[in-house]
This record gives C-alpha cells, structure tokens and sequence, in this order.
C-alpha cells in the first residue's frame, strides 16, 4: 500500500503482499484520481476542504507472521456485518 498507493519510493514493493485490499484501494486512486481530474479549482477545493477535516486514516503496519485479515477483522470489530471481502481469496 505505501510504495503502490501512497507512491512512497522508500518503501520496497512486495507482491507477496498484495492482496483483494490493496487491490480495492488502487482502484478506489484510481478512481477518484479520474473523477478529480475532471473537476475545475473551486470542485477540487471543496473536496479537498471535506477530505481534510473530516477524514481520519490509521495506518498499521502488520507483522509477517501476523494474518492480516484477521488482524483487520479484530480492529474492525464493531458488531456490523462484512461485506463479500470478508471471505474473498485472490489468485
């Protein structure tokens, strides 16, 4: 996630740990990577204004020897069901 999406280059891509998640978020970039594009100054403002006061981002870094959906799934714990990520594998 940080050398792919956040395009942090002091971070060594592993793609052994890519997975159904990373891929979700490149493709979330991707998409509102296309959507801002398309939007004038005063668009992207507003948006920018909404991102950055309410939008809140806890990043972890998980251990190898730690299962990382299960690790997810303890964090996330708040009593609502998962969506279909839940029990979807990637090839």
């Amino acid at each position: 996630m940080l050398s792919q999406i956040f395009e942090d280059s002091t971070v060594i891509y592993d793609e052994s740990r890519y997975n159904l998640y990373s891929k979700n978020l490149l493709d979330a970039k991707t998409f509102f990577s296309g959507k801002l594009s398309e939007m004038n100054h005063q668009e992207r403002e507003i948006i920018f204004q909404k991102v950055t006061t309410a939008l809140k981002f806890d990043l972890r870094t998980i251990e190898k020897d730690l299962d990382v959906q299960a690790v997810f799934e303890t964090m996330n714990n708040r009593g609502n069901r998962f969506s279909h990520l839940k029990n979807s594998k990637t090839d």
